[in-house]
């Protein structure tokens, strides 16, 4: 149908456009493949998409984004500008300076009254007569870094100029300039193809529309049009409808084993794989699904590519950078890191041919965590020798290392191709970055920072693409939708459909005040244009024969447990009949030719290791780690391997917090909360927060680093104003405790096996209100609700359910209180969860959790109702008859 419209549209403006042209402009990468082939070698009509005509526009081609930011660092080290002084320290800002000047180009800033303006606003602010000297510092350097940005701008468009080059922004402002000198030049029309009136126009987009309009050579097709009089939150009149089957499932390998029964189910029925499409509502999934479609030799069609985080070649490469850039700070090689490169999968297989003797010698060693090249070399073989050895330039190891990896996978490509595609790409990159950087002398630091980024900002294609495949498109890609037999939805939550708002806090230098003066949009996609997302649902439900919503039930650290709110407006618009829809929850099956699993038995060693996790006691965190990830479990509390990933930004910025407030507080322990003690901490928390992170840094947080500093203090101040507010409303808050370490022998095990079995945590703060105690848990993570009520069916799940972690967290967390030093009697406290409210901001709320109905829980309850599920999870740790069991679904 929209073939068809644009057809007969281009017939009409042939009989008007005699002697032009007709060029259509596609300003989507995923546009129907029938007009790219339709039109694109037509004599009267051209192709291509919005950026290639920028470029052809313009005059310019296209600078790689990756490859500008090694071309900008070596400008800077040409004129030894200051910004450039370390590659390391030039990595804290570059990424994120080099997008805010793409943002910049895209709304057609007037660059010179935005750096004079910003600058200005710097200078006022420390002429600021309350400003602190720590503060005060800088807001100088800010004032230096800002002068430098606007030089370097200059001079990087100019150098780019010279070889007719530029990056996106850069290209699309060069090009507006440019439209008027194009026209008198060629005769040509445009058509310009959007998927909506809704969709998201950058300023340049808007201006070459609005002047090929204007000069009468453009004229707009939209695919589809959203209708003014439909309501965004609204769809369709109350009616029947049957073709709409809603399933949940509590892991994403649910999501694929339902996608999986559902196509057999329509196969049976007679349709064809070219007549089912699956839109992912999170992409992450496409890994899981293609390898299943694959194994169940199903071909698929898909534009969506792999995550080059997601190839655990990936964690390999990772171990190995690591085991060195420690190796260089502290002179030896650190055990743990050799024990982790020697234990991986690929080493395992392809260095040592499974002959783990090597890895036992090294554990064998006890006198000493750290050790030197030589007694290295003395236990390793030889064909490991290069990773240890001879990394002097930095590159040339690291080349040399992937193409030994290269060598090994070539044997069995079919087996690895994803990986030797990642090789390829990765030596292509590298071997760019020398040319660009004229060999400059990288050290390790600097290739783990280049790396990472790599890692972040690169995909792989899927190597079994088939053009008569099942269709897997991400959620949001204009895919010609005019008419679609059997839709699969996955990922239906809220947070995934529609997608969240993302926080440009940690990516872009443009404050609110800079984008909110000059009218800087930082977006340039239809992402979080809620209207949008509800014009593509409307048509998905309008033109599907059968439509089938795939949500994932059960909350975790990426998704919310919460069904889209799409889906609730269905269920209130649509009547479903219940013959023909239903929503049923995935059950487990424990069908031994459903699961695989990874058996662990408990040998000596692990009894031992258990042996001492006992003495040394059990945190909330390591039951957690249990009932999430036995596998992790393993790896990171028995083996010791506790780096094998990096803590999250958001642990990061968890633990920062955490610490400044400890800082904070700790001098009114056991004193009256009052305004003065508010009004200091308010005074003195910025200066506080800048010495914890520089304490905290690593290698991506610096002191300079504004962006950490302000979302940490942010948090640091909501969690001081929420106390001021309980204050001012006449509340009496006395700190007792803050970051409270306690342990506790617990002596009703249900085990025999060891005689000490210690308890242990650090509870984040605990207090009197108003004379009651209570135990509070900080949270940086957003609530959605205001209380959370616990049943006594519930209970029993608590303890071994990843899901209810926060909650099994203060449980343990009120045993500790009731064993700790500092409690008299058997007082009983509340317990809540502190945390920024949902959709409000710096807004902070208290979510009590209410236990059988009661906020409050005495002890001899808790004994018998609470604590034997907590001694059952650790029993069944410790029990050294019980095996670790890890379950996977076959294939996977």
């Amino acid at each position: 149908m929209i073939n068809n419209n644009i057809n007969n549209l281009i017939q009409d403006l042939k009989k008007t456009c005699l002697k032009k042209i007709i060029r259509l402009v596609s300003f989507d990468e995923n546009v129907s493949h029938n007009i790219k082939t339709q039109y694109k070698n037509k004599p009267f009509c051209n192709y291509s998409t919005i950026s290639q005509l920028m470029e052809k526009i313009s005059g310019l081609s296209i600078f790689p984004e990756s490859n500008l930011f090694f071309y900008f660092f070596i400008l800077l080290k040409q004129k030894k500008c200051i910004l450039s002084n370390t590659f390391h320290y030039y990595s804290t800002w570059a990424y994120n300076i080099l997008k805010d000047f793409q943002i910049l180009d895209f709304n057609l800033t007037n660059i010179k009254n935005f750096f004079s303006y910003t600058i200005s606003i710097e200078k006022i602010n420390i002429w600021n007569t309350n400003t602190y000297n720590t503060q005060s510092n800088l807001l100088k350097e800010n004032i230096l870094f800002w002068q430098e940005i606007k030089k370097y701008y200059y001079y990087l468009n100019t150098e780019l100029l010279k070889i007719k080059k530029g990056y996106t922004g850069m290209i699309f402002r060069q090009a507006i300039s440019q439209f008027e000198n194009y026209l008198f030049n060629n005769q040509e029309y445009f058509l310009f193809l959007i998927p909506s009136n809704l969709y998201f126009l950058n300023e340049c987009e808007k201006k070459l529309i609005q002047n090929s309009i204007k000069f009468n050579v453009g004229s707009i097709y939209y695919y589809n049009k959203y209708s003014k009089s439909y309501h965004y939150n609204v769809f369709l009149k109350k009616k029947k409808k049957n073709n709409i089957k809603i399933f949940s499932g509590s892991r994403d390998i649910d999501q694929i084993k339902i996608i999986e029964q559902i196509i057999h189910k329509l196969i049976k029925q007679g349709s064809k794989i070219d007549q089912i499409i699956i839109i992912l509502g999170d992409s992450y999934l496409i890994e899981l699904l293609s390898n299943t479609l694959h194994n169940l030799n199903i071909p698929i069609q898909t534009s969506i590519e792999f995550p080059l985080y997601n190839l655990l070649l990936h964690n390999t490469f990772y171990s190995i950078l690591q085991l060195i850039k420690n190796k260089e700070i502290y002179k030896k090689f650190y055990k743990k890191d050799i024990l982790r490169v020697l234990s991986n999968g690929y080493i395992k297989k392809f260095f040592l041919n499974n002959n783990i003797s090597c890895i036992e010698n090294i554990h064998a060693i006890n006198d000493d965590n750290y050790l030197n090249i030589q007694l290295v070399n003395k236990y390793i073989i030889d064909d490991i020798k290069i990773i240890f050895n001879n990394y002097n330039n930095i590159f040339i190891w690291f080349l040399q290392i992937l193409k030994i990896f290269q060598t090994f996978l070539s044997q069995s490509v079919k087996e690895h191709i994803l990986e030797l595609q990642f090789i390829l790409k990765l030596e292509k990159y590298l071997t760019k970055i020398i040319d660009i950087t004229n060999n400059f002398n990288f050290d390790i630091q600097d290739l783990l920072i280049i790396y990472q980024n790599f890692i972040t900002n690169n995909t792989i294609p899927y190597p079994y693409n088939n053009t008569k495949g099942l269709k897997i498109i991400k959620f949001h890609n204009n895919f010609n939708l005019d008419y679609l037999e059997n839709t699969i939805i996955t990922s239906f939550n809220e947070g995934c459909i529609p997608p969240i708002m993302q926080n440009y806090i940690d990516k872009t230098f443009l404050s609110t005040e800079l984008r909110n003066k000059f009218k800087i949009y930082c977006i340039y996609n239809n992402k979080n244009n809620n209207k949008y997302y509800f014009q593509y649902i409307q048509n998905i439900l309008n033109n599907s024969n059968n439509i089938f919503l795939i949500y994932n039930n059960e909350k975790d650290e990426f998704n919310s447990g919460e069904k889209s709110r799409f889906i609730h407006q269905m269920e209130i618009n649509y009547t479903f009949d219940e013959n023909t829809t239903t929503k049923y929850q995935v059950c487990n099956n424990n069908n031994e030719n459903n699961q695989q699993s990874i058996i662990i038995k408990k040998t000596n060693y692990i009894i031992n290791r258990l042996h001492k996790i006992a003495n040394s006691g059990f945190s909330p965190s390591s039951i957690m780690l249990y009932n999430k990830n036995k596998l992790d479990f393993y790896y990171n509390k028995i083996l010791e391997l506790n780096n094998i990933k990096n803590i999250s930004f958001k642990q990061k910025i968890g633990n920062i917090v955490h610490k400044i407030l400890e800082i904070l507080y700790s001098p009114i322990k056991g004193h009256l909360l009052k305004l003065k003690y508010i009004h200091e901490m308010k005074n003195h928390y910025f200066d506080i927060s800048k010495r914890v992170i520089y304490k905290y840094k690593t290698k991506d947080t610096d002191t300079k680093n504004i962006f950490l500093l302000s979302l940490v203090t942010t948090y640091v101040k909501n969690f001081i104003s929420w106390d001021e507010k309980e204050i001012l409303n006449g509340h009496k808050i006395v700190i007792k405790e803050i970051e409270y370490t306690v342990s506790t022998k617990i002596n009703q095990m249900i085990m025999m096996h060891y005689d000490t079995v210690y308890l242990k945590g650090i509870i984040d703060r605990i207090d009197e209100y108003d004379g009651i105690t209570r135990i509070i848990d900080y949270k940086i993570g957003v609530s959605k609700v205001k209380n959370l009520y616990i049943s006594s069916k519930t209970i029993q799940n608590i303890f071994n359910t990843p899901y209810y972690g926060n909650i099994m967290q203060l449980l343990i967390y009120i045993y500790l209180w009731y064993k700790s030093p500092i409690v008299n009697s058997k007082i009983s406290p509340l317990i809540a969860i502190v945390a920024p409210e949902k959709e409000k901001n710096n807004y902070i709320s208290t979510i009590y959790i209410n236990i059988f109905k009661n906020k409050q829980i005495i002890y001899e309850c808790y004994k018998q109702k609470i604590f034997p599920h907590l001694t059952k999870i650790i029993s069944e740790i410790l029990d050294p008859k019980m095996p670790i069991i890890i379950n996977y679904i076959n294939d996977f």
